[in-house]
């Protein structure tokens, strides 16, 4: 028998055990379990070997990237990004750097915008004669109108955008060509004048909702006052058109389903559409307006987008102005009973028509609703970065004050 054999005697177990078959035994080569003594020991996290790079808690102090905040034995935490550090990055991006721009532009047009509305009010209130005239002479009053209208509105969003294509910085693609999408590109136009009238629809059930609380709107008050004033001669009713049908179709599309629109594209469709909508219903500066204006909005770039031509929206644009001119005129000769029985059968009838119309279209396209979706950036740094922009963030303030100043509560 080997002396070192182990075996139990009078005094208890004497030899060596066999160490390979237990954890704490002496034998330095006992790699297979994670506390013996082999200073190799590779395979477990608490070996001995300065140089385990695999394992955080470890002696080696370089621990690798995996581990970037372990206190004492991983690398220091960065620094929190400053604002200044997220322009430059910003900045450093030419796609983001282009949509900044661009938000700077928009903005830039918006207070242009309201800077030549009220120098134009200026110029019409400071002189009493022109101010009469202006509230007794309805010719003069429409002409009046039809140049703030080509002053206030076109011409801003004509200067910025034309400086920012002259720069190279951007360039506003706007095609006037033959319509896309073959015959069923006619069912758009019903259904963008439904889209239009559902918003009609829905600000009435604003004004309606805030009376109840004893809330109403300034802009409310002056077109039930002024409803009445209906041209009564072909030259009043033809002016009347060019001024609320023709002129607001060519120049508002051009400003914003044209400049505003068009550059945001490349950034997905959707994104273009809705942000334009924004604009062009807040810029109304009223509550009676500005929800209808965001839902025509959509409509008009939505049928601009997937017709590929701006005569559509046009189209549609003057359409809906038209519809209302000839509304009103009928609403004036139609008496108390015909009003309520006029009012249902045309915005119903519009709004179900318009339904019919949108139904026929998707199932004709199956693929209705998945325009261009843009690269870069994500839709919520896209939207930081377009609406946070100083001269967006000022221009929303003005408006939201003209906003509230147009409430009265009674």
């Amino acid at each position: 028998m080997n002396n070192n054999e182990y075996r139990e005697g009078e005094n208890g177990f004497t030899g060596q055990p066999d160490n390979t078959q237990y954890p704490y035994g002496q034998n330095p080569g006992n790699t297979q379990y994670p506390y013996g003594q082999q200073p190799g020991n590779m395979q477990y996290p608490y070996g001995q070997n300065p140089g385990n790079t695999q394992y955080p808690f470890g002696r080696d102090r370089g621990y690798g990237p995996p581990y970037p905040y372990g206190g004492p034995y991983g690398y220091a935490r960065p620094p929190k990004k400053t604002l200044g550090r997220r322009v430059r990055e910003a900045f450093a991006d030419p796609a983001r750097r282009e949509l900044m721009l661009l938000g700077m532009a928009a903005g830039s047009a918006v207070l242009m915008m309201l800077l030549f509305s009220d120098i134009f009010s200026t110029v019409i209130t400071g002189s009493r004669e022109v101010y009469q005239r202006y509230l007794n002479d309805e010719t003069f009053s429409l002409l009046l109108e039809t140049m703030f209208t080509m002053i206030c509105t076109a011409l801003p969003f004509a200067l910025v955008f034309g400086i920012v294509h002259k720069t190279g910085l951007s360039r506003a693609e706007m095609s006037f060509g033959r319509p896309q999408g073959g015959w069923q590109t006619v069912l758009l136009l019903p259904a963008g004048l439904g889209i239009c009238f559902i918003g009609n629809i829905l600000s009435n059930y604003i004004v309606t909702f805030a009376g109840s609380f004893g809330v109403t709107f300034r802009s409310y008050e002056y077109t039930m006052a002024h409803q009445t004033d209906t041209p009564d001669t072909l030259w009043l009713l033809l002016l009347t058109i060019v001024h609320t049908a023709v002129l607001p179709a060519l120049l508002e599309e051009l400003a914003f389903r044209g400049f505003l629109m068009q550059p945001l594209r490349k950034y997905g469709d959707w994104f273009a559409i809705v942000s334009s909508a924004l604009i062009f219903g807040l810029v109304h500066g009223n509550m009676l307006q500005a929800p209808f204006a965001i839902f025509a909005g959509i409509a008009l770039g939505y049928v601009n987008v997937v017709s590929g031509s701006m005569w559509m929206n046009i189209l549609l644009h003057f359409l809906n102005n038209l519809i209302s001119v000839l509304y009103s005129i009928a609403l004036d000769s139609a008496g108390e009973n015909g009003t309520i029985i006029l009012s249902l059968l045309v915005t119903y009838g519009i709004v179900a028509v318009g339904i019919v119309a949108f139904i026929g279209y998707a199932l004709c396209n199956r693929n209705f609703m998945r325009l261009r979706p843009g690269t870069a950036p994500r839709f919520a740094k896209k939207s930081a970065h377009y609406w946070l922009m100083p001269t967006m963030v000022i221009a929303l303030l003005l408006i939201f004050r003209e906003i509230a100043l147009d409430v009265m509560i009674k």
